[in-house]
């Protein structure tokens, strides 16, 4: 019995190193196909896209940072802000006065 358990051994053995034989052939043919194959991708036309996005955000920035607005204190553009309002309330307040005229005006010719 003895001998036919170590035959039993030696052929599991034996079919245990073919398969392990088999998956390393395998893994290195993997392997060696994987780094023939691979390649970084060609990132050119993204970069480029990319680079001409920035280009036209730097251009932007740029025509920002040389706006008159900018410069303007916190002061000097309240003082705009109320001139314009005074401005529109002047013209408001014409077109009120002349809107009265008219009105008036009809009144007075019927």
């Amino acid at each position: 019995m003895d001998g036919d358990t170590e035959d039993e051994a030696a052929r599991a053995f034996e079919s245990l190193r073919a398969e392990v034989s088999l998956m390393r052939r395998a893994v290195e043919r993997l392997a060696a196909e994987s780094a023939e194959s691979s390649h970084a991708p060609d990132y050119s036309e993204t970069l480029g896209v990319i680079s001409q996005n920035l280009s036209a955000t730097a251009q932007r920035v740029d025509a920002l940072v040389k706006s008159p607005a900018l410069s303007l204190t916190l002061e000097e553009t309240s003082r705009q802000i109320g001139a314009a309002s005074f401005d529109a309330r002047r013209e408001d307040h014409r077109l009120f006065l002349v809107a009265k005229q008219g009105i008036g005006n009809r009144r007075g010719s019927d």
